[in-house]
């Protein structure tokens, strides 16, 4: 696969071939939420977020975190990790998220670097998150 920029994986398809579908559990897995919570998340994580792809007609937001790094979480309401044995569509680095026309498929925070978020901080803004604040607590005490 040719790589779109000097700094981006090769996994990222280029804009003239589109969107890729790819395995899951080979480069990434993927954690996958509503679109509702992503904002709360985001917020959260800050620039501790890597790219986040989202799937506007589904109402879901994936975050890319390194393969089985989600192994042991505990399960939390409305998330799902999409791991080895799925496939998952990627766009390409340049489908970014606008007001006009923006693809259903889509950066919603743009690809650098990596493209990974540190699972373990992902996982910490989505229990803070969606879970309730004294459950959290309970949970960290």
């Amino acid at each position: 696969m040719t790589t779109t920029s000097p700094s981006l994986p090769d996994w990222i398809p280029p804009l003239r071939s589109g969107a890729r579908t790819l395995p899951a559990g080979r480069w990434w897995d993927v954690v996958q939420v509503p679109s509702s919570t992503s904002a709360h998340v985001l917020g959260r994580l800050d620039a501790r977020s890597g790219p986040v792809i989202e799937i506007q007609e589904r109402a879901v937001v994936r975050w890319l975190v390194a393969p089985r790094a989600t192994a042991g979480w505990q399960r939390l309401p409305g998330v799902r990790v999409i791991g080895h044995g799925h496939y998952v569509a990627i766009p390409p680095a340049e489908w970014r998220a606008s007001r006009d026309g923006a693809p259903p498929l889509r950066w919603l925070v743009p690809p650098r670097g990596r493209c990974l978020t540190e699972a373990e901080a992902l996982r910490e803004a989505l229990a803070a998150t969606l879970l309730a604040p004294a459950v959290w607590e309970a949970r960290h005490a």
